[in-house]
């Protein structure tokens, strides 16, 4: 074929050139076939004719937007021909592209910008070129072309921004700054371009927006800053550094303390991170301060830890440490602990195994055949020998490095030890249910360990042992025993069941206190029941209704008017029972009668002090509900009872007739009353008339005045005994200067102490060593020891002492004063002071010239009254001997340290009124005699330092009631044996009139088997209308100087008594017996002013007389 004079070959994919085929085939229209395949000729064909070919197109045009900015990347396929093309617009939106057409035919042209698209049928023509121009795109939201700026800046340097973008409809435009240490994005500007200022790293974003959609770009700008510094160092301060190696132990544990620092960002804005090649290790690896563990390594080798940090301005620094770790062999330790050595076969062994530093297992060999019998992979191991012999056991472990340990143990296997039988007398029986066990071994045990089941066990040296159950409750046991051989070995038997059977409770007898009555009627029922394990309960069905279930054997029960069954059960520890029953009858009640009484007393007279029994005898149809006491007449109730008869006891200090009366009242509300006269006699004591009383009423302006505030002294210097006292209401000291023949005269009063807080304890003595005595006080007002200085014609202002010691121990001042006692504490010469206070007594050390210091209190909280100097233990040393009121106990403190170091109480916590110290029984030690609130003396024999025993008592009674009482020991008959003064405070009438006197004669009985003192006489004052002021204050001094002990006491008139000792009468000399001064009586009441011829003529008389009848009784006890 030849066109325009060349030959065209058109060679065919199936190899030949379709210009050598013939065509059979002619037309004269365009054919794009230029050959083919004759099915019916087997053969090509080639079509002969007009032949139209195909030329090439050019087709190009732009996409733009409405506002005529092109639109790149758009889409584009051109079709129409056999083949296609497509192809992508440009980033002008331009595009181009060549494609075979045929005249005359169609190409179809389709464009896609989503959601965008386009189509077009293009007609081809003779043009070679087809130019479509601009194509509008229409309806995409904004998408943003590019953006430009910078991607780095030096710091305070300002950067442009322009952002390109096409599509959207006057589509909005905001620009925005981010970075990591702002909440949010902050917006820096709403044009295409703009110029903004960085002051740290930071994204910049855009964003173009219209109603439809938009589009956004960010970027990076980083800002241009200094890096952070990484510095690391070691605890002790050393610095690690790069290009340097560090050389550590495996297994070390490295403390680093890591630096970062920068200068253009806060340490809030740092970050850093750590990370290790293997075998390093590191903990906290969040902290700057975390911990290097080196690791196990084989052989030495360097490793690397990497720090990084970076800050907010994303400069990122690394920082390489090399690490050289060295290896060191490790050497294992094994020890193996059996729980036991030896015993018998077949011997169970516990192994505890205590390995360190090794890897894998324990190797045990239990036979010490050198092989491996175990590998352990825990530390505890058991293992069973049970063939008689020794046993050498070996354990053994590596460590990481290889090298090897060892531990070794010896363990002893005896012959086999068991147990062939255990047996038991008997299974089955009823409690208590004896039981033989025997138990037999191979061979002999050391001991027996039995176990019975209940509880209970034993341990024998025998095999054999009896054992009794009585449970209480029945059923069935389980014994075993544990036999032990010589080597320690336990062998533990087979368990034999043991059946303990109940027997079932018997009640014995089931009563009533009455089986019949009148309504209401309360009955009390009893019943006695046995059983082997005991009655847990009763049953009481009462046959009115009413139940009640009781642990008890007895209960209570009303009924009404009817007739009933009362029945009760017994249980026992089994639930099993037993039942008795009563008849009941139960009457209607008659009409409340009034009782008949009659009231008797037995004796119905008697002498002081007597104890009556009283005995009512009532006739009622009702029981009688209470019985009401006046032992007095006068008319109030002393007791109530339930029961017909009582006792009274009659103390009274004259002769006088009582009307007893018992008002009796029945259950129905009936009520009588029976009366009975009693005669109480005083007994009437000898009288011996050894004081003549002498008065002097100079006081008149004293009104209360106790013991404490009471002395007798020297005050002037005349050798005369003088009397001060302090009136407690108003805090006046108050003097009366003694004539020398038992009377006073009044000298003067002065104030020590606060008016509107009155004192009374106060002591005299020579305080400031200068012969004369003084007179000290305290004032509870100032908390302090008043001095006051006699100067013979008066005393001196005040001067205080405040004491440390009056502070208890927890630095409170507690000191209330009651008594105040001076003597040489320390054996300075000098005089110090005891203070017996309301709270925490105290001592002080006096100066020598009435001011004291020094001293501690004596450890207790208390009320201390009446106390004593004297050396009570006899080690040379005075001492301290108080009486506590509040404690009930006579107190010891000691003159080495003044601590208390014993304490005497009466029987029965009976309170101590008052006592004093004497030796009663001529041991040479001293004892003590006390008088007790129910005015009882007891006498306390020493056995030596502190030791006191209970000796004898005898009965004090000086007046009823009474209270305070006051007891002087001293010798008043100079037998050389120390007699006993007391008195009394009554209230009403106030005070006595008179104290008693007893004669001791030396031994360790105080009291006449009567139960009075010995020889005890009563001596009154003859003042009228007096008694002593207050709390019995008495005094035992000589007052007339003629050698003789008088007594002195203050009345509440304001008189001073001596009782003046008579010189010519002299007193009973008892020191040889106890003879009685009277065969009938031993005490009696003296009126002493009685001073007639002959009433002392009859006296003398009389004491000859007995004085004849002792010594005959003597000599006939001599013969």
């Amino acid at each position: 074929m030849i066109i325009d004079g060349y030959r065209l070959k058109l060679i065919t994919s199936l190899g030949f050139d379709i210009s050598d085929i013939p065509s059979p085939v002619e037309s004269s229209t365009a054919h794009h076939d230029l050959y083919g395949w004759s099915k019916e000729a087997k053969k090509p064909y080639l079509y002969i004719g007009k032949i139209v070919l195909s030329g090439v197109k050019n087709i190009k045009g732009r996409f733009v937007d409405k506002a005529g900015k092109p639109i790149p990347n758009v889409y584009i396929s051109i079709t129409g021909s056999r083949r296609g093309i497509w192809i992508l617009s440009g980033s002008d939106g331009t595009f181009s592209a060549s494609i075979n057409a045929f005249k005359g035919g169609v190409l179809q042209f389709y464009a896609l910008y989503w959601p965008w698209s386009y189509s077009k049928n293009i007609e081809v023509g003779d043009q070679n070129e087809i130019n479509l121009g601009d194509i509008v795109i229409e309806g995409i939201p904004p998408q943003i072309v590019s953006v430009k700026g910078p991607t780095s800046i030096e710091k305070g340097k300002t950067a442009e921004f322009e952002v390109s973008f096409i599509g959207g409809e006057s589509p909005s435009v905001k620009w925005f700054r981010w970075n990591y240490y702002e909440e949010g994005g902050a917006e820096i500007g709403n044009t295409e371009k703009i110029s903004y200022t960085l002051k740290k790293s930071s994204y910049i974003c855009v964003e173009v927006r219209d109603k439809s959609g938009g589009d956004s770009r960010c970027t990076s700008v980083i800002v241009i800053t200094e890096p952070p510094e990484i510095k690391v160092f070691l605890s002790d301060g050393t610095e690690l550094k790069e290009k340097t190696e560090y050389e550590f132990d495996e297994k070390t544990y490295v403390p680093l303390k890591i630096s970062i620092s920068d200068p253009d960002s806060p340490k809030e804005e740092l970050n850093f991170s750590i990370r290790s090649d293997y075998p390093l290790a590191l903990s906290y690896i969040y902290s700057l301060s975390p911990v290097l563990y080196t690791g196990s390594v084989k052989q030495d080798g360097t490793f690397s830890l990497i720090f990084n940090a970076w800050d907010s301005d994303w400069n990122f620094v690394e920082k390489e440490i090399k690490i050289k770790v060295k290896n060191k062999p490790i050497t294992p330790s094994i020890s193996i602990f059996p729980d036991k050595v030896s015993g018998n076969a077949p011997l169970n062994v516990s192994f505890r195994v205590q390995a360190k530093d090794h890897i894998g297992y324990v190797s045990f060999d239990f036979d010490g055949d050198g092989k491996e019998d175990l590998r352990l992979y825990s530390d505890y191991v058991q293992k069973t020998f049970d063939k008689e012999g020794n046993y050498t056991v070996r354990a053994k472990v590596v460590s990481e490095d290889g090298i090897p340990a060892e531990s070794s143990v010896n363990i002893y296997v005896f012959p086999e030890f068991k147990i062939t039988q255990f047996s038991a007398s008997v299974t089955q029986g009823k409690r208590p249910l004896r039981v033989n066990f025997t138990v037999q071994t191979i061979t002999n045990a050391s001991k027996y360990v039995w176990f019975f089941g209940d509880g209970s066990g034993a341990e024998t040296y025998q095999n054999t042992i009896s054992y009794t159950y009585n449970p209480r409750l029945a059923g069935t046991y389980y014994a075993r025993v544990i036999a032990v051989s010589q080597y320690g070995t336990e062998r533990s038997s087979n368990y034999i069941p043991i059946t303990v059977l109940n027997s079932p409770p018997t009640i014995q007898s089931f009563s009533a206190s009455s089986t019949s009555g009148y309504a209401p009627l309360s009955i009390t029922f009893s019943v006695s029941a046995t059983d082997d394990a005991g009655i847990t309960k009763y049953k009481w069905v009462f046959g009115d209704g009413y139940v009640v279930e009781t642990t008890t054997s007895s209960i209570s029960h009303q009924y009404s008017s009817g007739t009933f069954t009362a029945t009760v059960t017994a249980y026992d520890t089994d639930g099993d029972t037993d039942t008795k029953s009563l008849q009941i009858q139960v009457l209607t009640q008659p009409s409340c009668d009034t009782p008949s009484v009659s009231l008797s007393a037995n004796p119905s007279s008697g002498n002081l002090p007597l104890t009556v029994t009283f005995t009512a005898n009532v006739s009622t149809q009702f029981t009688i509900s209470e019985y009401s006491w006046d032992f007095n007449g006068d008319n109030v109730i002393d007791i109530t009872t339930s029961s017909p008869t009582t006792s009274y006891t009659y103390i009274k200090s004259y002769t006088t007739t009582v009307t007893a009366k018992v008002t009796v009242v029945n259950s129905c509300g009936g009520s009588a009353s029976a009366s009975t006269p009693i005669t109480i006699t005083v007994p009437q004591k000898h009288s011996a008339d050894f004081f003549t009383p002498v008065s002097s009423c100079v006081f008149t302006s004293a009104s209360i005045i106790n013991d404490a505030s009471f002395r007798v002294s020297d005050l002037n210097g005349d050798g005369f005994q003088d009397v001060a006292v302090i009136d407690v209401s108003t805090g006046y000291l108050h003097i009366a200067t003694g004539s020398g023949d038992g009377t006073y005269s009044y000298s003067l009063s002065l104030q020590v102490c606060s008016s509107s807080s009155p004192c009374f304890t106060f002591d005299i003595a020579d305080f400031d060593n200068d012969g004369k005595n003084d007179v000290l006080v305290f004032d509870d007002s100032i908390t302090s020891l008043v001095f006051f200085k006699n100067s013979v014609s008066g005393f001196s202002s005040g001067v205080s002492s405040f004491v440390s010691a009056v502070s208890d121990p927890n630095g409170v001042i507690h000191c209330s004063s009651f008594d105040i006692r001076s003597a040489d504490l320390n054996g300075d010469g000098k005089k110090d002071v005891f203070v017996g206070c309301s709270g925490y007594s105290f001592y002080a050390f006096g100066n020598g010239n009435g001011s004291f210091s020094g001293g501690t209190t004596l450890g207790f909280n208390g009320w201390v009254r009446r106390a004593k100097i004297s050396d009570i233990n006899g080690d040379g040393k005075p001492d301290i001997v108080g009486l506590d009121r509040d404690n009930k106990n006579i107190f010891f403190a000691l003159g080495n340290a003044f601590g208390v170091s014993a304490t005497l109480t009466l029987p029965g916590g009976i309170t101590i009124e008052s006592f004093d110290i004497a030796d009663f029984d001529l041991d040479s030690k001293k004892d003590i005699i006390a008088i007790s609130s129910d005015q009882i003396l007891y006498l306390f024999r020493n056995g030596g330092g502190t030791s006191f025993s209970f000796s004898s008592t005898a009965n004090a009674l000086i007046a009823s009631p009474a209270n305070s009482y006051l007891l002087e020991s001293a010798e008043m008959n100079k037998d050389g044996v120390p007699d006993i003064l007391w008195t009394a405070y009554t209230s009403s009438p106030q005070g006595l009139t008179y104290f008693d006197l007893s004669f001791q004669n030396g031994t360790t009985e105080i009291a006449f088997s009567d139960s009075y003192p010995k020889n005890t006489s009563s001596y009154f004052s003859n003042v009228d209308n007096a008694g002593p002021i207050s709390y019995s204050p008495f005094a035992v001094v000589d007052v007339n100087n003629d050698t003789f002990d008088d007594v002195v006491m203050v009345y509440n008139n304001g008189c001073v008594v001596s009782f003046k000792r008579k010189t010519t009468v002299p007193a009973p000399q008892i020191k040889l017996g106890e003879g009685k001064i009277s065969d009938t009586a031993n005490k009696s009441h003296s009126l002493v002013g009685c001073s007639s011829f002959t009433a002392q003529t009859t006296y003398i008389i009389f004491l000859y007389m007995l004085l004849r009848f002792l010594f005959r009784k003597r000599k006939a006890r001599l013969r």
